[in-house]
């Protein structure tokens, strides 16, 4: 229960805040949300069309970097785009549809620790055994 105020009356005001933890997390998360939400919509209408997906990218990752979804170790690989200085030579199949420096690029991400065993490894490693993409 509120503390009274000055004149010994419990206001409405102060009711609103006698709120449990778990209320008090919830409403934190929901502000988080809306705010997040807000500064989305204000920034997309005052963005062009082409530069919209770059925000979108760079804020979507924020918001999975700060939730621990992602590895921020992946993110810096992905962000630098580091090359290998000597990736293994590429293959046939592969050059078809992917240049020398692209090639560079997947070897040093390679080199990042991650998930190894994750569905999403298991189908990249997939491809080139049902003939590519």
């Amino acid at each position: 229960m509120p503390a009274p105020s000055n004149n010994g009356e419990v206001t409405q005001d102060e009711e609103e805040f006698d709120m449990s933890l778990e209320q008090l997390e919830a409403r934190i998360v929901s502000l988080l949300d809306t705010c997040t939400y807000t500064v989305f919509n204000y920034t997309r209408r005052g963005l062009f069309d082409r530069d919209k997906l770059i925000v979108l990218t760079l804020l979507s990752f924020q918001i999975l970097l700060r939730g621990g979804k992602v590895d921020p170790q992946e993110y810096e690989a992905l962000c630098k785009g580091a090359r290998s200085p000597a990736p293994p030579l590429i293959t046939d199949d592969l050059s078809r549809w992917m240049i020398e420096g692209q090639w560079a690029a997947v070897d040093a991400l390679a080199a990042v620790p991650g998930e190894r065993g994750s569905d999403a490894t298991a189908i990249w490693q997939a491809l080139p055994e049902r003939g590519g993409v």
